[in-house]
This record gives structure tokens, sequence and C-alpha cells, in this order.
């Protein structure tokens, strides 16, 4: 007999399974991918997020759901900064990614998950966790701390700044809309239930992301591997074009006529 999120759970598992054959595919070498680390590590951190999820989901008692909810924080609040990464060096922004600016990428992340850890002993994250009363199932209610505002904050940050890039390229790059589009879904449908949740219209005050991540999971996928999503970074390839007089020939990495 299932539990009574089971068919979400279902689709949150699926989400994860396709993170990890994103990941693995990327690391493969078949995708030609121009940022093959950073993709492979966000695959593999989004299948960690969406497998605590689905765990949280399936608890049992409140100290299950802790746990989850720290394993969860293995992951998620690297996702929106690695996006953010892989956005830029799409676009051809590389110069930018230098040490200082990296490292200020991922230290809010990092701060996020050592609070979630050991988030008993100050309750700067979370104020209080407990259980949704008013309903015959086990949900948890959270009680927002001053770092969640931060980490909330950083995430819309992340998200809404790669939105804008997206969207200032799409006109500049007819060619590659496609692909925009794609990373475009990837970002306003997460964005969109991420407003949902916190105007508390989501059923039972669940989290939507892990189930969304289900469609924009098997979306890159389908684009990873069928569409050549990510297999150059177009702004660089097109400046080098631009500034070549002579006429040239190009061939992939299969000896293929490009």
């Amino acid at each position: 007999m299932g539990t009574p999120y089971s068919a979400m759970i279902t689709l949150i598992v699926t989400a994860g399974v396709l993170n990890i054959i994103m990941g693995l595919y990327a690391l493969s070498g078949r995708s030609k991918l121009a940022m093959v680390k950073p993709f492979f590590v966000f695959s593999m951190l989004a299948s960690i997020y969406t497998f605590g999820a689905a765990l949280e989901l399936s608890s049992n008692s409140l100290h299950e759901i802790q746990f989850w909810i720290k394993f969860e924080y293995l992951g998620m609040p690297f996702l929106p900064p690695l996006n953010l990464l892989i956005i830029l060096s799409y676009l051809g922004m590389e110069r930018y990614l230098r040490r200082p600016l990296l490292i200020g990428m991922f230290a809010i992340p990092v701060v996020t998950m050592l609070l979630v850890m050991t988030n008993e002993m100050h309750h700067l994250y979370y104020r209080e966790i407990g259980f949704y009363s008013g309903i015959s199932n086990l949900k948890v209610d959270v009680v927002a701390g001053p770092w969640y505002i931060i980490q909330g904050a950083y995430t819309f940050a992340c998200m809404i700044g790669g939105v804008i890039l997206l969207l200032r390229s799409w006109h500049k790059m007819p060619s590659y809309r496609f692909q925009l589009n794609t990373m475009l879904i990837g970002l306003v449908l997460p964005l969109i239930g991420d407003f949902l949740y916190l105007g508390g219209l989501t059923p039972d005050g669940m989290d939507p992301i892990p189930v969304i991540m289900t469609v924009t999971s098997a979306l890159y996928l389908w684009a990873l591997t069928s569409k050549g999503l990510f297999h150059v970074a177009p702004i660089a390839r097109d400046n080098l074009f631009a500034s070549m007089r002579e006429g040239v020939l190009v061939l992939d990495l299969d000896n293929r006529l490009a």
C-alpha cells in the first residue's frame, strides 16, 4: 500500500534518476559539452536534492524528516549558482568567472549547508520544525529563520539573473533560440513554483520544486541527447568567425562537416 504522496514521490524519484543519467552522459564525452564538470556536479547535486525530497515525503516521524531535510541541503543550495555558472559559460562570459567571483558565488550556499546541519544549536535557518495541523498526513511545517531569508533571496537573485542574461541574448542569437528557450524554461518553471510555495498556494504547503524538476530534467535530457544542447559556446564561436577573413571548413569531433 502506498503513502498518501506516492504519485509525487514517484515523480520526484524519476527526476533524480534523470539527473544521474544526465550527469553520466555528460561525463562520458558523448555530449560534447563545453562545461562538462559544472554540469556533472549540477546533475549529481540535483539528484541528491530530489532523492532527499522523496525520502522526506515518505518519512514516518519528525526525526526522519529532519534527517532527510539535511540530506537535501547537501545539494539544493548549490543548484542556483551552478545553474548561473553554466549559463555564463554557455554565453561565452568565462572572462568574468575568476576565482574571487567563484568563491563569492558559493560562499552563501556553503554557509547555508553548515547552518542547516547544525540548526538545533542556533535555529538561524529554521526557527521551528513541526507538523502541519489539520491534515491527516505527516507534512512538515517550518518557521523560517534569518538565514533562510538570505538563502532565499540569493536563490532568486541567481535565477532571475540567469533569466535576464538569457533574455538579453535571445534577440542577439536567433540561431540558438532552442537552447536559450530550454534554459529559460528550466529557470522560469522553478521560479513560478517558488512563488506559489512562498505564497502558501501549494497543496498541504508542499514544496513543488522537486516535482517540477521532473519536467525540467526530462526536457534537459531530451535537448542534451537529441538536440545538441551545450555542444558549443555560441558567443565564442560567433566572435571567432566574425574576426576571421579566410574561408574555413569546420569539422566536429567525429570528423563530420559541421
